[in-house]
């Protein structure tokens, strides 16, 4: 990994101080929530349940794993396909995906989608049955898209193949409704929007709008830029948007930066290193660093969208600092200010959290247009006593100074990296999403693993070598102001909820519920999500590890309170070589959103001869991403 240069014995790995801390304390849960406090116990979770047998909140029947070319969901419930890749957000003309094309594309839903956000049509409104979806399209996968190709062999890509992959990428804006119990997207309607790679005019806020380091060739001022990618999960604000993590925007960068660039070392830490995942940069100029620079400071930054505005304007947020965005998880402290809480999803990369100067203010919605754009980023450091503490990463603060290479705010948001590791901050074993609880003043991170972790930065407190399980760590402040949370703390708590794997294989060195069953455990967690009960829906992304596995990726479900806390049941499975993302509820809890993304994903598989054709296993058409749309036969409520 590109993290050579760090110190291990100043950013402690994570793993390490979970070992140490659980080594010592042998303590998997939390009581006391009157206190808004951690309370030590004097036996692992195995031990305290030893006496009272588990029992979940979640009545569903799970369902097995297994490998499939289908999806299964609890035999409770009905799952259809609300969207797919192609279809049509304007009208209901036909498109050959044979003959596919950048303008087609351009009006039509995008490739692998992600995140999955809900808002009632009307703004402020609990309605459940008529809304707007925000659904990120993540990257293409072009030899699924198009004919005639060899999978991963950018040899036969031409300029026509590229132009449809920057259109299939980015944000969508989708009018929903439900009628007669069956969703369906409401086709012409005014908010349905696409927003792109290649064709979508953003601006740029907040305190690295206008350096000189955002200014290019297309983009002078640097107060504005093109386009949006890499979209993986996200969030909602209180005052109705769509916030979009922009993650792995590296691999779309053609050759690295010259030896004389001044971005050269900012670009190694984001992983540009002449490898990209797709050669954008042959066609592009923006899209080649030996050309432009600068433009990859244009990406990896939270967007956020309104879409009650169908002709506004999406804007990059750069207060909320420049990373391989997950998502965003966003919540209301005790005075109304805005907390966001958010993952850099790479091994050995950190947590960070965001608090808004300004508050949110429901009675005046021009006032909270910009909390976004004002406030303090800090980043976490875990300590072995689970204690967390936030280091705030202000330009002129410790060694955020200009001996270190920074000039203003500016540079420490277009290089948060860098100021994290000088900072001291914790190293993670890939933080994805990180879910504040709709309830209960905790916060919710997962960890979807590092295989790249090896003896060299473990000892005999860190034993998961080569982690490919993952690990779900909860967090709090440590005290109370009159009864209610204040997130702005810099100081919390912390512990593990689980470490994933199979409880029953000792060389998975899990540590979870003792009643789980053999459908139930999981590894590598990816999405999470919950529930208006408080129960938490968790997406997995298995990668390449299910050759291990030999059951592909899941949609999981547990309390985290009471006699079922961290009892994970399999709700939904998906078909072969796909993840589920994006897990999304209605306000009702009657409909349960989720994203199937990359079917068919697995090594040879390609649009002509595909490991799975899913979702309508049809021989004319290849693997297509697609939201479900998931109901209770009853009508009742997900989970019950």
């Amino acid at each position: 990994l590109h993290h050579h240069n760090r110190d291990f014995d100043q950013n402690l790995p994570f793993q390490r101080i979970t070992e140490k801390y659980l080594n010592r304390r042998e303590m998997l849960t939390w009581v006391g929530l009157s206190s808004i406090a951690f309370t030590v116990q004097s036996s692992f979770i195995s031990k305290l349940h030893a006496q009272t047998a588990l029992q979940s909140t979640l009545k569903f029947q799970e369902v097995s794993h297994k490998e499939s070319i289908h999806h299964e969901v609890a035999k409770e419930y009905s799952s259809e396909v609300l969207l797919s890749w192609s279809d049509s957000l304007f009208d209901n003309s036909p498109a050959p995906l044979s003959k596919y094309s950048k303008e087609e594309q351009e009006k039509r839903f995008g490739f692998n989608n992600d995140f999955i956000g809900y808002l009632p049509f009307q703004k402020d409104s609990m309605d459940s049955s008529h809304g707007l979806l925000g659904v990120n399209n993540e990257y293409s996968l072009i030899h699924l898209m198009q004919p005639g190709l060899k999978a991963y062999d950018r040899s036969q890509i031409t300029k026509e193949h590229i132009d449809i992959e920057m259109a299939s990428v980015g944000f969508n804006v989708i009018e929903v409704k439900k009628e007669n119990n069956k969703w369906s997207v409401i086709k012409n309607s005014k908010y349905n929007r696409r927003i792109t790679a290649n064709n979508t005019e953003f601006k740029i806020s907040g305190p690295a709008a206008g350096s000189e380091r955002l200014k290019t060739t297309e983009h002078p001022s640097g107060f504005e830029t093109t386009g949006t990618m890499c979209n993986c999960s996200g969030g909602t604000t209180p005052w109705g948007t769509f916030l979009s993590g922009e993650e792995n925007f590296h691999g779309n960068f053609t050759n690295i930066h010259k030896n004389n660039d001044t971005e050269q070392e900012n670009g190694k830490r984001y992983g540009i290193k002449g490898r990209p995942y797709v050669n954008w940069g042959d066609y592009y100029d923006r899209f080649d660093v030996t050309k432009e620079p600068r433009s990859p400071n244009h990406f990896g930054w939270i967007i956020e969208v309104d879409p009650y505005d169908p002709y506004s304007k999406p804007i990059k947020r750069t207060a909320l600092g420049r990373f391989k965005h997950e998502g965003c998880g966003i919540t209301l402290n005790y005075d109304n200010r805005v907390v966001a809480f958010m993952g850099d999803d790479e091994r050995f990369e950190y947590i960070y959290r965001f608090v808004s100067s300004k508050k949110f203010d429901q009675s005046n919605p021009s006032q909270n247009k910009d909390l976004l754009d004002n406030g303090t980023l800090s980043v976490a450091k875990f300590y072995e006593d689970g204690t967390l503490i936030w280091l705030p990463l202000i330009f002129g603060n410790g060694p955020l100074t200009k001996e270190n290479g920074f000039t203003n705010q500016a540079d420490v948001l277009i290089e948060t990296r860098r100021a994290a590791d000088l900072v001291g901050a914790t190293p993670m074993d890939r933080p994805e999403s990180v879910t504040p609880h709709p309830t209960n003043g905790r916060i919710y991170a997962m960890l979807t693993g590092n295989k790249k972790r090896t003896q060299q930065n473990t000892d005999f407190l860190n034993k998961r070598v080569k982690n490919i399980y993952g690990q779900i760590v909860e967090f709090m402040p440590k005290s109370n102001i009159k009864n209610t949370i204040d997130y702005s703390q810099d100081t919390y708590s912390w512990i593990l909820l689980m470490e994933c794997g199979d409880p029953q294989n000792p060389q998975h060195q899990a540590k979870t519920s003792p009643d789980i069953s053999k459908n139930g455990w999981f590894i590598r967690p990816d999405n999470c999500q919950f529930d208006n009960k408080g129960r938490m829906w968790i997406g997995t992304d298995s990668g390449s590890a299910v050759s291990q596995t030999k059951f592909c990726d899941g949609l999981y479900a547990c309390d985290v309170t009471g006699r079922g806390r961290g009892l994970t049941k399999q709700f939904l499975r998906a078909p072969i070589g796909a993840e589920i993302t994006g897990p999304c509820f209605t306000p009702d809890n009657k409909t349960l959103f989720v994203s199937i993304q990359h079917p068919g994903d697995t090594p040879n598989s390609t649009y002509d001869n595909p490991s799975t054709r899913w979702p309508y296993h049809n021989n004319e058409l290849p693997p297509l991403p697609s939201v479900l749309a998931i109901t209770k036969k009853d009508g009742g409520i997900i989970g019950e």
